[in-house]
Formats: C-alpha cells, structure tokens, sequence
C-alpha cells in the first residue's frame, strides 16, 4: 500500500471482472512558484516533501531547475 494514492481503485487480487476505470484529468496549472531550501543539504528533504505532495494532488507539478542547483 505504499505506492497507492489518491484516486487508485483498490480491487481484490485475481477478480476475474478485469475491472478498469478511466482516470481523472487534472487541472491545468494556474499558479507557479519558486520555492528553495535554506540550505543546500535540506534540498534532497525537499524535493522528497514536494514529489510525496504532487503524488496526492496531481495538479502540482514539480519541476527542478538544474541551472540553479
């Protein structure tokens, strides 16, 4: 259950029904920020924070710059 999130369907292993559900169009983005760690050894915390948050709310997009890394 670790890798399930929002909007997964959550059927019984072998269910001889096949079952499958279309899935959710996300909303596009309408809103952008840049957001930086205090200090370089909390980035990896971070991108780890905003990729579990992104996971759950598929209308977050997280993006690296690597020009500012």
């Amino acid at each position: 259950m670790k890798e399930t999130r929002s909007g997964d369907t959550i059927i019984e292993e072998g269910d001889p029904s096949n079952l499958t559900l279309k899935g959710l169009l996300s909303p596009p983005s309408v809103f952008f920020c840049s957001i930086e760690p205090e200090n370089s050894r909390d980035n990896q915390l971070l991108m780890s924070i905003l990729r579990n948050l992104s996971r759950e709310d598929p209308s977050i997009q997280v993006k690296e710059d690597e020009q500012n890394s």
